[in-house]
């Protein structure tokens, strides 16, 4: 397993033969601390249970990159992720997929400020019309 530093981007390489649990562990917690740094929430917030949405896409986009970039066992990545079972991370980890596809703006977004998808250029964030706003 190659784990790179390039200023502050995290890229790791794994066999999935060759990862163990704390592989995993040290993997998810640079993930998770380059997370916090980045959207200056707290790491208890994103990895609480919270439903707020921002946490729940932060943790999302953690999974995903468990998950994608290092091929971790969902199972194993759930338990990492304080107990949650494979179901929740599979979801994760779609979730985010499915946005990457729409290039949905605030998940790219969040994306890239991580170093991830720098040649993907989100779509602008809907707003609705100022009369569609001030009708009743």
């Amino acid at each position: 397993m190659n784990v790179i530093i390039q200023g502050r981007n995290i890229y790791v390489k794994a066999t999935p033969d060759k990862v163990n649990v704390e592989t995993l562990e040290v993997l998810f917690d640079r993930i998770n601390d380059r997370i916090e740094e980045v959207s200056n929430i707290p790491k208890s917030k994103f990895l609480s249970r919270s439903r707020d949405r921002d946490f729940v896409q932060w943790r999302h986009i953690g999974m995903w990159l468990l998950c994608n970039e290092n091929r971790f066992a969902l199972k194993k990545i759930g338990l990492v992720y304080g107990g949650m079972d494979h179901s929740s991370v599979l979801h994760g980890r779609d979730a985010i997929e499915n946005a990457i596809k729409v290039k949905d703006y605030y998940i790219v977004s969040k994306l890239q400020s991580l170093g991830h998808l720098q040649g993907i250029k989100p779509n602008k964030p809907y707003l609705a019309r100022q009369d569609e706003r001030t009708r009743s």
